[in-house]
């Protein structure tokens, strides 16, 4: 048989689900596993949402709709934008799709070029080099540690453009490790994009997941960087529906255009139910989204007090999202009781599930191997077992 195509062959599986469906495997054959892989919170779509979508199908909203999404959630999405970020999109400027890492693809279909380079801080989502490889571009990681609040300088940025650079990928606040950039930092990254006439794709997913402060948006300082910028948010974490699969994009005319063109011919339409539903979850979902913040505030806490307890971990308090990105080289280059090393964050978590029945992210995932990913979208009781276990587990290695 002719062989596959390369682009799929070389495409890496992406480590955090494959890591959340293999302990989703293990307790379901019964095993008493603790995860904190996933990102998603453990909370249930709010009623007044789950209604808005029953009477969506009802009313027999179930037939195709227009490939970048129906045009009262495109009017709803511009009121989001213009209420929480102060900025102004017509519906045409948005497109709707089958959830924010979708919008992701969609945008980088559009912008990405073989050869392109695309400006990727590390520690990065998962997806964000692998999309860019596929495309043929080049990923231009630039590495911000534990010493640097893992968020990269503007001087930084400035040594890493060129002339083939076509974008930078920013996510604030940031999945994996809750750093937020402030706005002095934003302010000074759009004057840098501006200037160098590339582009900006902003992942926000995780704006009302800030605990001090407010998100604020690079889009909004000014009509340049707005022209320039493809904000990407979706309805997954701040509304507790991350099966819904609703993702949403604001950008200048021409990319939202092609876009639309793109996803017309490629999956054409998110679900018509969701959409509606989505609609819901804009207009009047923020008291959820403000008491599920207060519950992630109180984890976070929690987390962030347990892992500091623990010998040789470093780790910062999470500005925003819900997740803990401790440094733990300290045990690389530890032995297991069986004799086998730790050779990097794979081995560690590796380690963890195997003898601790724990299920958490390396670090390796994210561009940083010296870390692990801990999700605290889980209940104080989970959450004392898996950081129970962590200790356990850690403590085992000499």
């Amino acid at each position: 048989m002719k062989e596959l195509a390369t682009r799929a062959v070389n495409l890496s599986p992406s480590m955090t689900v494959a890591i959340d469906t293999k302990a989703k495997e293990m307790i379901a054959q019964g095993i008493d596993v603790v995860a904190l892989g996933a990102g998603e919170p453990d909370f249930d779509t709010p009623e007044i949402i789950k209604l808005a979508g029953i009477a969506a199908i009802q009313q027999n909203k179930t037939r195709y709709t227009a490939p970048d999404g129906i045009l009262p959630l495109k009017e709803a999405v511009c009121r989001k934008f213009s209420r929480e970020n102060g900025l102004e999109y017509q519906p045409s400027q948005i497109v709707i799709s089958s959830g924010a890492k979708h919008c992701v693809f969609n945008a980088l279909l559009a912008l990405v070029n073989p050869g392109d380079e695309v400006i990727i801080p590390a520690p990065y989502w998962v997806t964000y080099p692998e999309l860019v490889r596929f495309l043929g571009g080049i990923p231009v990681i630039l590495e911000a540690g534990i010493e640097q609040g893992f968020r990269i300088t503007p001087e930084q940025l400035n040594a890493a453009i060129t002339p083939r650079t076509k974008l930078l990928i920013l996510n604030s606040p940031n999945n994996p490790s809750g750093a937020v950039y402030s706005e002095d930092h934003l302010r000074t990254f759009a004057q840098i994009i501006v200037q160098n006439d590339i582009y900006c794709l902003s992942d926000e997913i995780y704006e009302h997941m800030v605990y001090t402060g407010k998100h604020v948006s690079i889009a909004s300082f000014g009509p340049e960087i707005q022209s320039r910028s493809i904000i990407i948010n979706g309805i997954s974490k701040s509304y507790a529906m991350t099966g819904w699969r609703i993702g949403y994009l604001g950008a200048s005319l021409p990319i939202a255009r092609a876009i639309a063109k793109i996803q017309g011919q490629a999956t054409h339409h998110p679900a018509n139910i969701s959409q509606w539903a989505s609609i819901e979850a804009l207009d009047h979902g923020e008291s959820f989204y403000c008491g599920m913040r207060e519950s992630f505030r109180k984890r976070r806490e929690f987390v962030f007090n347990e892992l500091s307890q623990i010998p040789h971990l470093k780790v910062p308090s999470p500005e925003g999202a819900f997740y803990a990105f401790p440094q733990t080289k300290h045990y690389h280059g530890l032995k297991r009781p069986d004799g086998k090393p730790i050779a990097g964050s794979l081995d560690l978590c590796t380690w963890l599930l195997e003898s601790q029945r724990l299920a958490i992210i390396p670090g390796a995932a994210f561009g940083m191997d010296d870390y692990v990913r801990l999700s605290y979208a889980a209940s104080e009781d989970i959450l004392h077992q898996a950081l129970s276990r962590l200790k356990a587990g850690l403590a085992e290695l000499v």
